[in-house]
């Protein structure tokens, strides 16, 4: 991958691990990484698809490292998943709260069709 898709997504779960994502703008995440708004549209396209991949990201450091090695007594599998655990947390607590929080950044817009599909009954 990368290297500057990787600082760009470091800033983005570093951002979404401090703040909710609708107040991190694309703006914020090329500041924090040191790029410009344009570097970052062109790796991601949107707040979405970086928010997206930064997840994912980070959801699939986690889960190689909670893979079980194999091999052993299952409560020493069982202590040394919850030591690699519990290191992915100290090492990388950006992108584990930013996990945690995981709620999508942006709702989908509302269609026109989606809109007035309740008709007058419908709040909002």
């Amino acid at each position: 991958m990368d290297r500057r898709r990787e600082e760009l997504m470091a800033a983005a779960l570093e951002l979404f691990s401090r703040r909710d994502a609708e107040d991190v703008s694309i703006d914020d995440v090329a500041s924090a990484a040191g790029a410009s708004r344009a570097l970052v549209y062109h790796y991601f396209g949107g707040k979405q698809e970086l928010y997206v991949a930064a997840l994912r990201s980070a959801a699939e450091q986690l889960e190689s490292r909670l893979r079980p090695q194999g091999g052993g007594r299952p409560l020493d599998e069982l202590a040394s998943g919850l030591r690699r655990y519990f290191d992915f947390v100290e090492e990388h607590a950006a992108g584990f709260a930013a996990l945690l929080r995981g709620v999508p950044p942006i709702a989908p817009a509302r269609s026109a069709r989606s809109s007035t599909a309740c008709g007058s009954g419908c709040s909002g």
